[in-house]
């Protein structure tokens, strides 16, 4: 029985390693989801050096493989500008004595060259750095890259053979259950894509499985001290690859506090045991944190630096919904959201998938007895990364990656919800769910992955109404003279010509934001317009087309233009210019 457990391990090991391996090597570098800041750090210690939140940037192998892609930020190559300044070694930054909100301009435009991921935990960096010392070795950076993803790959598969063990811990003896839960593991493409780049989520994702299933062996087995040792173990390594594995904490609390057959004075002593070795395991990384950034965490640079960007989310209801929302679909589809052809499809699909599980999970909660914890671990993990932003203080969006440790058990619940249902409900929803996967994975290597920017053809010279409106301020002159229209006034065209009066180079947004007089947001399109420069040098002048697509389609009566940051001192201050243009 146990020869024959490990053979199907190994076989569903085996499994994933095929979508797992394959996306390692054909998506495409770089991944926009921060893989080059994650490189850099391996870039970083194959140099001897341990990059610094906040002060270090990237170095120039990467920046190279920057400049090769034409991906800097995290759009794809003609859908925003390429940097002003390309070499971060290069960057001024603003004098001491500029304002917070001139610091923040210059923060949030040179981010990109930032190793902005030096804040994160150095357990996978320290493993991946053989495969990438190796890669550089015999094939430079491009062989660094590949060598690094091959690793995250063979990591990211793990997790397939530990949801099926999971499974099994959760219902010995079953046989379809613990395969649909593999297949989970190994198919969903967000999980598949984001987890064979250069990144940390994906050990995440197979420690937290790990920790999760020595959890339930706790509970369903008794405690031990090798056992919590273990827990303790897996604790502190997931916490070292990536902080949003702490989300898992209650899940392990709840374990050693949950009712069997010890008393709870031993289940609270092997708790306390494993709860020492995990801190023993995560200590040396806080007490460098203290002596590098003064705290144990390294929130107040990160805030500093990834807030400049991404500022602090609002406690609202409608924030709170559309981050879990935004959770979910990426945990579906992968970041960047919508890479995949028909994705909104997929996200329906999935969305069924799941109502069907929730609804057999309903149906069999009577025998839920170790679902409750993978359930209230789940619910948790969710709530933490949900609650995330205002630990930190950076906002945006919460993306499905965030709940990769806590992946293990939420595929196990799925999978035991399909398989509560009647027995040819749960075999189309298996083999459709598992048909849908896989297509949505081929149609992902085998398109684009969203790397094709959309371009319109810019209106004639003469196109359109003539209409004037002029402005100027820090030395950046606006001139506009034509408006055109089309597709019944949802597109909207407005030719500028931008000149730099000043002595110095002026900063400034290459797309203005822009609405209109009845308050319809008009939404830049840098792909479709004219491609403007971030900087203009001294009597550098720029003319041509910027592209708007809006959502109303109320009269055209006036356009308000807004270019802001404007900068033409190195960011000593920074200047709004607003126009207002009328057909």
């Amino acid at each position: 029985m146990l020869a024959g457990v490990r053979a199907r391990v190994v076989i569903v090991y085996l499994a994933a390693l095929v979508p797992a391996l394959t996306m390692a090597a054909l998506q495409p570098v770089w991944s926009r989801v921060d893989e080059s800041q994650h490189a850099d750090v391996l870039a970083q210690y194959a140099h001897g050096d341990i990059p610094i939140e906040g002060v270090t940037r990237l170095q120039p192998e990467i920046v190279a493989v920057d400049e090769t892609t034409g991906v800097y930020r995290w759009c794809p190559p003609g859908s925003c500008p390429a940097p002003a300044e390309t070499d971060p070694q290069a960057f001024v930054a603003p004098p001491p004595d500029a304002s917070s909100a001139a610091k923040q301009a210059w923060t949030a435009r040179h981010l990109w060259g930032f190793s902005y991921e030096a804040m994160q935990p150095p357990l996978y960096y320290l493993l991946a750095e053989p495969d990438w010392l190796l890669g550089a070795r015999y094939g430079s950076t491009l062989g660094a890259i590949y060598a690094a993803r091959l690793f995250s790959a063979l990591i990211s598969a793990c997790l397939a053979p530990l949801v099926y063990l999971l499974a099994l811990a959760i219902r010995p003896g079953a046989q379809r259950m613990p395969l649909v839960a593999a297949g989970l593991a190994s198919l969903v493409p967000g999980y598949v894509l984001n987890t064979t780049q250069i990144s940390n989520d994906g050990l995440a994702a197979v420690l937290g499985a790990g920790l999760t299933l020595a959890a339930v062996k706790g509970v369903r087995d008794g405690w031990t001290r090798p056992l919590a040792a273990t827990c303790g173990v897996l604790l502190g390594a997931a916490a070292m690859t990536k902080l949003t594995a702490v989300g898992l904490v209650p899940l392990v609390a709840a374990a050693f506090l949950w009712p069997g057959i010890q008393p709870l004075r031993s289940r609270l002593a092997y708790g306390t045991f494993a709860a020492a070795v995990a801190a023993i395991i995560f200590a040396p990384w806080l007490l460098f944190n203290l002596h590098a950034y003064g705290q144990v965490v390294p929130s107040r640079p990160t805030r500093a630096l990834l807030g400049s960007v991404f500022g602090p989310a609002p406690l609202t209801p409608s924030y709170l919904l559309a981050s879990a929302r935004n959770a979910f679909d990426e945990f579906v589809a992968g970041e960047p959201f919508a890479i995949i052809p028909f994705t909104r499809f997929l996200v329906w699909f999935a969305e069924g998938f799941i109502l069907l599980a929730a609804i057999g999970l309903w149906i069999s909660r009577r025998r839920f007895r170790l679902e409750w914890l993978l359930l209230l671990g789940a619910t948790a993990d969710f709530l933490w990364v949900l609650g995330t932003p205002y630990l930190s203080g950076v906002g945006g969006l919460m993306p499905g990656r965030y709940l990769y440790p806590a992946a293990a058990a939420a595929m196990v619940l799925v999978a035991a919800g399909i398989e509560a249902l009647p027995l040819l409900v749960a075999r189309a929803a298996t083999a459709t769910g598992g048909a849908g996967a896989l297509l949505a994975l081929v149609l992902l290597v085998s398109g684009p992955f969203g790397l094709v920017a959309h371009h319109e053809a810019v209106p004639q010279a003469g196109a359109g109404m003539p209409v004037h409106a002029h402005g100027d301020t820090a030395g950046l002159d606006v001139v506009v003279d034509r408006i055109a229209t089309g597709n019944g006034g949802r597109t909207v065209w407005v030719h500028v010509t931008v000149h730099d009066l000043a002595q110095h180079p002026v900063d400034f947004p290459p797309i203005p934001l822009a609405a209109t007089a009845s308050g319809d947001v008009l939404h830049g399109d840098y792909s479709g317009s004219t491609p403007f420069p971030e900087r203009l040098q001294p009597g550098e002048s720029r003319s041509g087309w910027l592209h708007f697509v809006r959502d109303g389609r109320s009269p055209l009566a006036q356009i308000d233009l807004v270019y802001s940051p404007v900068s033409s001192d190195g960011y000593a201050s920074i200047h709004t210019l607003s126009l207002i243009v009328a057909p």
